[in-house]
């Protein structure tokens, strides 16, 4: 997810995960030696580094994103 409408996976140059959560499918993007990966064990929290632009990208479903917001 970000905040930003026309962004590409490609084009996160840091990323928010929860903490020992696999990136599954995104091979491509966290083998970008610059990439600056951040684990995380609290969703919001991930949600607020977005928010106040931190980070480019956070790696949750949209329906997790959605719960947290609500």
């Amino acid at each position: 997810a970000s905040l930003k409408d026309n962004i590409k996976l490609e084009d996160c140059k840091s990323l928010a995960k929860v903490r020992g959560f696999t990136l599954q499918g995104v091979n491509k993007l966290t083998s970008k030696p610059n990439l600056k990966v951040i684990e995380n064990d609290n969703v919001i929290e991930m949600i607020y580094l977005l928010h106040k632009e931190r980070v480019d990208c956070i790696y949750i479903t949209h329906d997790v994103l959605k719960y947290n917001i609500e």
